[in-house]
């Protein structure tokens, strides 16, 4: 018992994370995104379902951590849901372009016949977080 306890403590003092390791079976390397002025922004990683089509998609920083994550239920970045997606019907995403700095995606429905409107994934210096491009109206 003590023997845990110092261990907990340990790990306490010397921020140990606990956090599960992420499981990339089967996701390749896309890309890596850096600013104009070529600072390290992110790896991009993902699932393919055929040549051009995937299914997930990871924005991981320098320690790998989670930086934004797109999937069936949709658009994550580090604090939290973005936008879901329909999920009805869906098949996968497209790059539309791939940028040192943000990404276009398209998603995709009925077995890639049908397409919903792009989404750009940018880099917000700001927030410092990856975050859907809005336009303003």
């Amino acid at each position: 018992m003590a023997t845990l306890g110092v261990f907990l403590l340990s790990a306490f003092y010397l921020n140990i994370s606990f956090k599960p390791k992420l499981d990339m079976s089967g996701f390749v390397y896309v890309s890596s995104m850096r600013t104009t002025n070529g600072t390290f922004l992110g790896k991009i990683y993902a699932k393919y379902l055929t040549d051009d089509v995937f299914t997930d998609l990871y924005i991981l920083g320098s320690n790998d951590e989670v930086l934004y994550k797109i999937d069936k239920s949709g658009f994550f970045n580090q604090t939290g849901v973005e936008r879901e997606m329909r999920g009805v019907g869906f098949y996968g995403f497209k790059f539309a372009l791939k940028s040192s700095d943000h990404i276009v995606v398209t998603p995709l429905y009925d077995e890639g016949r049908d397409v919903s409107d792009d989404v750009t994934i940018r880099w917000n210096s700001g927030n410092n977080d990856f975050e859907i491009m809005k336009f303003p109206f």
